[in-house]
């Protein structure tokens, strides 16, 4: 699903802008303003997954799912986006440390792409689990009213989502996360 909205190639692009390729260094300020801007969305995104979990909890607390055991559909559904949910948090908190990167290799500059996505990769996939088991559960109790609704507000999702990619363009490390004027409580010093 990220991959359709070009979420590791952003990130690529931006660590992209903050390497110098002639003499395989970094731009140290540009690296700064960099990870202010991604533990922003890390953090951002570890509150999001933490919610997340909560209603993972709170949906496989209901009677009706955890009556028929593992075999439901729902419940194994819930349970995966629950286990999403969690690398997305133990991710986020991995990638949280500011470290410094020089990108030597394509293979380095792609392993980290594919490292600081993860926790995004996996909060996404947890939202998609969690609402399919919604979707399955309400389907299969023949709620028909819900199911419509759940299918409207999908199908509205997702048209917002390929106009919203549609019609605008990535930054492509352009934009300074961190300005001056403007304090970045997570600024690196």
């Amino acid at each position: 699903m990220l991959c359709f909205l070009d979420h590791p190639n952003i990130i690529g692009r931006c660590i992209e802008s903050t390497q110098v390729r002639a003499c395989r260094a970094t731009k140290v300020v540009d690296w700064k303003a960099f990870w202010c801007k991604f533990r922003n969305d890390i953090k951002n995104t570890n509150l999001l997954a933490t919610v997340l979990l909560a209603a993972n909890i709170g949906f496989l607390a209901i009677p009706s799912i955890d009556q028929q055991g593992l075999t439901y559909w729902p419940e194994r559904l819930c349970y995966m986006s629950l286990l999403c949910s969690l690398g997305s948090i133990v991710m986020g908190i991995a990638v949280r440390t500011p470290r410094f990167f020089t990108s030597y290799s394509p293979f380095y500059f792609k392993v980290m792409v594919f490292i600081l996505d993860v926790p995004f990769e996996f909060f996404y996939y947890g939202l998609l689990f969690f609402t399919a088991a919604v979707v399955v559960h309400v389907g299969k109790n023949a709620a028909v009213t819900q199911v419509c609704c759940a299918i409207l507000v999908i199908t509205l999702i997702i048209t917002c989502l390929v106009f919203y990619w549609l019609i605008t363009e990535p930054f492509d490390g352009q934009w300074d996360p961190c300005p001056e004027g403007r304090d970045c409580e997570d600024k690196v010093a």
